[in-house]
């Protein structure tokens, strides 16, 4: 049992950071010109969120749900998992929570935005909304070159940082249930940062700590609202 105890975290991880952002290179180059597209979901994310319109959260699940699948099968399955056999099981999570936010957006009428009520909350959403879309400015600060940078519906972190955003913009006890995953991944992500020796790797760990404690806290003190 004590020989367990000299192991640490980064002796469980299979690549080295040179080896990460060379898979982030290659990944990047063969999605191009999707990026564009990528940055343009971001922003109607953001756009849909401060509307009322009745059908924008079934839009809103709609987009996160293809990002999701998308990062499930381009990204996790088809590359990551080549250096990662984890991936294999992270991608099951994501095609998991894809199919749940189809099912939101099909349930859409039922499921409204906040913008009339827990208006802090909602503006905690669409603060980690915005961050989702510049995300790939954290590039520089990670040391990494332009090529290896991420973008919301094409790489794991902004993704998750969107999600949680919208389940915060979101009313109803449904959301729970949504932030599960979205928050189990980004501790596995700090954790794989931490250990990669990245300057940011405490990012999506602390936006999956604030999305957490805002869902509970606005759990807590939800009423009906009209």
């Amino acid at each position: 049992m004590s020989a367990w105890l000299d192991y640490r975290l980064s002796d469980f991880l299979m690549f080295s950071p040179r080896v990460y952002g060379r898979l982030l290179e290659l990944y990047n180059a063969a999605v191009w010109p999707l990026h564009v597209f990528a940055v343009l979901l971001g922003l109607a994310l953001l756009v849909l969120a401060v509307r009322e319109a009745g059908n924008a959260a079934r839009m809103m699940a709609a987009i996160l749900a293809a990002a999701w699948m998308w990062v499930a099968v381009a990204f996790l399955h088809q590359r990551y998992a080549s250096i990662n056999w984890a991936a294999e099981y992270v991608a099951i999570a994501f095609i998991a929570e894809a199919l749940w936010l189809l099912r939101v957006a099909w349930r859409a009428p039922s499921v409204p935005t906040c913008w009339k009520g827990g208006v802090v909350v909602k503006r905690i959403g669409l603060a980690m909304m915005l961050l989702a879309v510049v995300y790939p400015l954290t590039a520089m600060a990670k040391g990494r070159p332009w090529l290896q940078a991420e973008f919301f519906g094409l790489m794991p972190d902004p993704t998750l940082i969107a999600t949680l955003g919208a389940l915060l913009v979101w009313r109803g006890t449904f959301r729970l249930w949504g932030a599960i995953v979205p928050v189990l991944c980004c501790v596995a992500s700090g954790a794989t940062s931490w250990t990669l020796d990245e300057p940011l790797a405490w990012l999506a760990p602390v936006m999956a700590m604030i999305a957490s404690v805002a869902l509970i806290v606005d759990r807590l003190t939800l009423t009906p609202r009209r």
